[in-house]
């Protein structure tokens, strides 16, 4: 489940539109998830909405994308669309974000590889000393993401769970500001 709704406030521009360095973060953040879970990815979308479906359209066809029309009111409300849509039978969601640039389908696949030998233990990526995106979530955690509020992720969740984690410092790069953006325009140079 691809987190892309958010109205990028602090960088003024939606960062999901952002080219790394040829194609738009959302196309590399979904072939990145397709690779580690070919038809079963989901988007979810918000600010900017009709741009980034038009964008998913193009280039993936009937990929499944959901409109969280409460995205203005942060994250948590993102899961919970997300978590609607998921097929019945998924017994875990992989969540992951479009501003993480230095995530590759690797990272997922090892996240991935962890939570399939204990699928009722959340998994997720540890840097800079904390738990963090991108996750997977067992099925058990949902009822609990429908119970979050406001700008509130999954990292509640995760740390008061007895979650797995994979040192991931590529997680600790993502796209807020004008400066990070700078930043990620120079590394493509």
């Amino acid at each position: 489940m691809l987190l892309a709704a958010g109205g990028s406030r602090r960088l003024g521009y939606p960062k999901q539109l952002l080219r790394d360095p040829v194609k738009p973060l959302l196309i590399g953040a979904v072939d990145d998830a397709l690779k580690v879970a070919p038809d079963r990815v989901v988007v979810v979308v918000g600010a900017q909405a009709l741009r980034m479906r038009s964008l998913l359209r193009r280039n993936f066809g009937d990929l499944p994308v959901i409109y969280n029309a409460a995205w203005k009111q942060g994250i948590s409300t993102s899961l919970r669309a997300g978590i609607g849509l998921l097929p019945q039978p998924a017994r875990g969601a992989l969540i992951m974000l479009t501003d993480q640039v230095r995530v590759d389908a690797r990272d997922l696949a090892r996240l991935a590889s962890v939570w399939r030998r204990q699928p009722s233990a959340a998994v997720a990526a540890r840097y800079d000393g904390e738990l963090g995106v991108p996750a997977i979530l067992p099925r058990r955690l949902w009822p609990r993401l429908r119970e979050l509020e406001g700008d509130r992720g999954a990292k509640a969740l995760l740390e008061n769970d007895k979650t797995k984690f994979i040192d991931m410092p590529s997680a600790a790069v993502d796209i807020d500001t004008a400066e990070d953006r700078r930043r990620l325009e120079e590394r493509m140079v």
